[in-house]
């Protein structure tokens, strides 16, 4: 979230250009997203890595219907279905557990970038067949703003580098549990780079997803399940004082909709 957090979150107030794609590097389980624990094996079987041709990590994402992964669009910008592939349900990048599909189709926000960057940062992974015996997370509507409510605890999870400026990828998932940022603080930190409409922001310092984790899900636990509120985007640093971290809000209109219309949910 920092300037994106594609292979993630960069470590400049507007993201920067391309990362290096984040080798799938053994780490041990002390290693954290930024201020996070491990996850144990199979807690959130909705997680998606993406994966280079190569089979390299660059960017995370969730199941949110046995056919569509939902990223940030900064993650696929750029790039043809044939270079990414994803792997569902698996928490160690170095292991051989869940399941691994090719994309048929990537379809991106068309208001991504506008009216500024980032803006709008969501897409679509339209997979080659369907994923099974995996619950996709519900993703939020309008219904769900009261989870947005500054100072409410949010959780987000992937494979992104533990500090700013560090080296991609632990092996193991880590997740972190941040407090939900208002707009207005938000827009204080960010200035003209903030779109409230269409981003969300949550975290504190030593508290944030950092490089690895962008198109990643910020998600609340409820008592009928996971629900879905972001997307992990961009941000100044990860866990900087006064900086948290940004992420596509999806529920708002233009984005929830526009996930309605091409996945079905």
């Amino acid at each position: 979230m920092r300037a994106h957090r594609l292979t993630a979150r960069s470590v400049a107030l507007l993201v920067v250009a391309a990362i290096s794609l984040c080798a799938a590097a053994p780490a041990s389980a002390q290693e954290r997203i930024v201020g996070g624990t491990a996850v144990p094996d199979g807690k959130y079987s909705f997680m998606t890595s993406l994966r280079s041709a190569s089979g390299s990590h660059f960017c995370g994402g969730s199941l949110i219907s046995s056919r569509y992964v939902l990223t940030a669009s900064h993650c696929v910008s750029g790039k043809s279905p044939s270079q990414v592939n994803v792997v569902v349900g698996r928490t160690t990048l170095s292991g051989t557990s869940g399941q691994a599909r090719s994309v048929a189709r990537i379809v991106m926000h068309p208001n991504y970038g506008s009216p500024v960057g980032y803006a709008h940062d969501a897409a679509l992974l339209e997979l080659s067949s369907d994923v099974v015996g995996i619950a996709p997370i519900r993703v939020a509507d309008a219904a769900d703003d009261v989870h947005e409510t500054p100072g409410n605890s949010l959780t987000t999870a992937g494979w992104g580098t533990t500090r700013s400026g560090g080296f991609c990828c632990p092996d193991r998932m880590n997740e972190v549990q941040v407090p939900a940022v208002s707009d207005a603080s938000c827009t204080t930190s960010y200035g003209s780079s903030m779109h409230a409409p269409s981003m969300l922001c949550a975290g504190e310092r030593s508290k944030d997803s950092c490089q690895g984790d962008s198109g990643g899900p910020l998600f609340e636990t409820t008592s009928t399940g996971y629900v879905q509120l972001g997307t992990v985007s961009w941000g100044r640093g990860c866990g900087s004082r006064g900086y948290p971290g940004v992420y596509g809000e999806l529920n708002y209109s233009v984005i929830r909709n526009w996930i309605t219309t091409n996945a079905g949910v």
